[in-house]
């Protein structure tokens, strides 16, 4: 559960996201309490404007710290069956004294068809940072003249847990909401640098050494069950690129995620999950053939309970086969992007990275998958 609450933001919009034959009608977001909405220094919680196109729909008509959302001058009305981005609407910074993590959750009888991308899960934010704010509206069938949601609830956390251990998956490594693409953890990096052109926190690999090297933890050694997950695009021809490409390496005998490579016509043809348990090595493909430039959401499992490995691309399950046994542990560092004995170097950009001790289910991995669909489509 979410560790509450510096910061509680009702944010009271009224009509929110209706589902229109026309225009949109605007929204009004009212100060809440003595918590001020305007940029002010003294607001535990700074909202404003973003700096771009979508941020002039967002101003403060009359200076009182009430901020109106107006989308009619955006679109021409939210089409049903359809799928809306409007991205970076406005800004949220953290004008506090301690690094916190800020969410937002929808109110309202259809709030699943509004999406706030990662907010939804939590965004660390430290002191003096901010985030923009995108939302994504998925009207497929709503009739027209629906209200999608009715408010929104902006929450600001300063608890010392990541956003991804306040939700149910809960990995033992969140690359992304472990901050471990930040900055300040400069020295877990060998070349990478930031992309230009992906998701917020992704990372660029060039295939020739670059890397990402994690220390060994005894949490990244579980032993009856396992779900690896990445969020990665190839930025060369795969066929081009090195045989067996890692993604996630802990160790030639306990774990891996990364690409096949037995002959020249399987360089890189699809993504493999390799797994040793005390009964032996086994090999998992996909049936996707990832191509250059496109992202793609892999995730693999195994269960020594139901005895089985799976590989799943984009939320599909692709492949599945037996297995038995506890998982081998080793005091191997994890690598993003490389194998262990530094070679095999992915040429691409990874978003996100995450160890789980549990095979996670079908829904959890499905619901994962939207959220990153959800996420390229806002362009975040």
């Amino acid at each position: 559960m979410k560790k509450l609450l510096s910061v509680l933001l009702v944010l009271l919009l009224i009509p929110v996201l209706y589902v229109a034959t026309g225009a949109f009608t605007s929204m009004t977001a009212e100060r809440a309490a003595d918590i001020s909405l305007a940029g002010d220094a003294s607001a535990l919680l700074g909202i404003a404007p973003y700096p771009g196109p979508n941020g002039a729909y967002v101003h403060d008509s009359d200076g009182d710290g009430t901020y109106e959302l107006v989308l009619d001058a955006v679109m021409e009305g939210v089409n049903t069956n359809a799928i809306t981005m409007i991205r970076d609407v406005f800004t949220l910074t953290n004008n506090g004294t301690q690094a916190v993590t800020v969410s937002i959750e929808s109110v309202g009888d259809y709030s699943g068809a509004v999406s706030f991308g990662d907010l939804e899960e939590g965004v660390p934010l430290s002191v003096g940072s901010q985030v923009p704010v995108s939302l994504s509206i998925d009207t497929r069938g709503l009739p027209a003249g629906t209200t999608v949601i009715e408010s929104i609830i902006i929450r600001a956390g300063t608890g010392t847990d990541s956003p991804w251990t306040a939700n149910a998956y809960a990995p033992v490594l969140s690359v992304i909401g472990d901050n471990i693409f930040d900055e300040a953890n400069s020295s877990l990096f060998r070349g990478t640098q930031p992309a230009t052109d992906g998701p917020a926190w992704s990372r660029t690999f060039n295939g020739r050494g670059d890397s990402v090297v994690i220390p060994n933890q005894a949490a990244f050694n579980p032993t009856r069950e396992l779900t690896l997950e990445t969020w990665v695009r190839w930025d060369i021809d795969p066929s081009t690129g090195a045989a067996w490409a890692n993604i996630i390496n802990k160790s030639e005998h306990q774990y891996q995620l990364q690409h096949s490579g037995y002959t020249s016509s399987t360089i890189n043809q699809y993504f493999e999950f390799a797994l040793e348990t005390t009964s032996g090595r086994k090999f998992l493909f996909s049936t996707t053939t990832p191509q250059a430039g496109a992202w793609y959401h892999v995730v693999a499992t195994y269960s020594a309970e139901s005895e089985r490995m799976s590989i799943y691309v984009n939320g599909v399950l692709e492949a599945s086969r037996t297995q038995k046994g506890d998982i081998r542990a080793s005091d191997a560092d994890v690598y993003i992007g490389q194998h262990e004995t530094n070679n095999r170097f992915f040429s691409g950009t990874v978003a996100e990275v995450a160890i789980y001790d549990r095979s996670l289910s079908d829904a959890e991995i499905v619901s994962l998958s939207d959220r990153y669909l959800a996420l390229l489509a806002m362009g975040e």
